[in-house]
């Protein structure tokens, strides 16, 4: 019974010792339910190029796509932190990134969807009109193309705050009063009832931020201005309030929690309340770490330390 218990207990270890070398390659599953691990490289007229981890060493292989059922992508840490870092200079490395994925969109298991979200917030966060057009074309071919179903609200809303950043108000304003009634209309669980509504409450809490740097254009001097002053205060609790709703009402949904905070350090860093900001992106890291904003949020705290 020893025996019998430590040979167990070694192919357990061995399991272990060998899982980092299964999972750390892109993953190719066949309609025949084989599966191939190693490094997709490019799909070109139908034909997934794949070069192939052996006992040998690597190989270059091609595979029709109409024989693949799913490719699942492993992400590098240099590609983690082309995604996660939140640094603006990665955007050409984030454009690579999805340039490589952009093909294949619409195969399941695919990462490709995520990663074309990440970069469409990241051309609008520029606020540059050629990047928000850019920004708007994506969404149309994430809605169209996108295997996955789960990161169409995502995808919707972002298409709602791309047409007001490209200055398409009434546009805007309709698109978010047809996506908040396709929802009421068609939802089934409370988890995706809860969703929408932070999603709704977090492009409001968009466009009031973006009203704010706009009045702040327009009258430079609104300091000096009363009925200014109060106007941007009254944007600045708004964008605020549709920030924070997640933390205060749904703790449980961590990642519109984390980018609610993430954005509310942003505003407060503009406002002039570092102390503020410190203690939102603490809050993430302690609470509500998704991968997408905690690397900003410890980059903010490490700087007040030092």
């Amino acid at each position: 019974m020893k025996r019998s218990g430590l040979t167990l207990s070694f192919l357990y270890l061995a399991a272990l010792l060998l899982l980092p070398a299964l999972v750390s390659a892109d993953i190719i599953v066949f309609k025949n339910n084989k599966r191939s691990f190693g490094t997709v490289k490019s799909l070109k007229d139908g034909i997934v190029h794949f070069s192939l981890k052996t006992d040998a060493g690597e190989a270059n292989s091609k595979f029709p796509l109409k024989t693949i059922r799913e490719i699942e992508f492993y992400k590098t840490e240099e590609q983690r932190k082309v995604l996660f870092s939140g640094d603006a200079a990665d955007l050409d490395s984030l454009r690579d990134l999805w340039l490589m994925r952009k093909p294949f969109l619409a195969i399941k298991g695919s990462d490709s969807g995520e990663v074309g979200i990440i970069y469409i917030k990241r051309l609008l966060d520029t606020n540059e009109p050629e990047n928000v057009q850019q920004a708007m074309q994506l969404c149309q071919l994430l809605l169209d193309k996108d295997w996955s179903e789960d990161r169409y609200i995502d995808v919707r809303a972002l298409e709602v705050y791309a047409l007001s950043k490209a200055g398409k108000t009434q546009e805007a304003a309709e698109a978010l009063a047809a996506f908040d009634e396709e929802f009421e209309a068609g939802l089934a669980s409370s988890d995706e009832t809860a969703k929408v509504r932070l999603v709704i409450n977090a492009i409001q809490a968009n466009l009031a931020w973006d009203k704010i740097l706009q009045l702040e254009k327009d009258w430079p001097k609104w300091h000096l201005m009363p009925e200014m002053r109060h106007e941007r205060q009254q944007l600045i609790n708004r964008a605020l309030d549709g920030n924070l709703t997640a933390v205060a009402f749904y703790p449980k949904n961590i990642k519109e929690c984390s980018q609610g905070l993430w954005n509310a350090v942003k505003i407060y860093q503009h406002i002039g309340r570092h102390d503020l900001a410190v203690k939102r992106a603490q809050t993430i890291i302690d609470f509500f770490p998704h991968e997408e904003f905690l690397a900003g949020a410890q980059k903010l705290i490490q700087q007040e330390n030092h």
